[in-house]
């Protein structure tokens, strides 16, 4: 889904970062995982989190383009999105990107409006009632 829902405007070599909110515990290693999955699929696309996984520091040495897209991993853009990927604070995501000489492009648009993202969740809705329906 995270390849299938690249920006129209972006071209094959410009690097895109998906900023997740990430976790305290040991869920969080999904995020590596995620993160492998989709270097595997394009190498210039990166899954990164806020907490704990992957961070954006492990990102920023690995950038190359000199236009960057950041798109939340998050299903709904809200205050992560506006002020810690795309805000204007020295210490969001596109700050920290542009500091390193780089044009940086925020995506406002959360993985509830793309298709590919909305087919999993429902997907996994259904194994779960599905298991639940079993077990009685």
């Amino acid at each position: 889904a995270c390849v299938n829902h690249l920006p129209a405007g972006r071209t094959a070599q410009e690097d895109v970062i998906f900023m997740g909110h990430g976790a305290e515990h040991e869920a969080v290693a999904r995020y590596a995982d995620l993160a492998d999955a989709v270097y595997g699929l394009d190498a210039r696309v990166h899954v990164g989190a806020m907490n704990g996984a992957v961070l954006l520091e492990d990102i920023l040495p690995r950038l190359s383009s000199e236009r960057v897209w950041l798109m939340p991993l998050l299903s709904v853009v809200g205050n992560h999105a506006l002020k810690d990927m795309a805000g204007q604070d020295s210490q969001s995501w596109r700050s920290r990107v542009e500091s390193q000489g780089r044009q940086c492009v925020p995506v406002l648009k959360g993985t509830a409006e793309y298709a590919g993202f909305a087919e999993i969740w429902l997907r996994h809705l259904e194994d779960a009632a599905q298991s639940c329906f079993e077990s009685v």
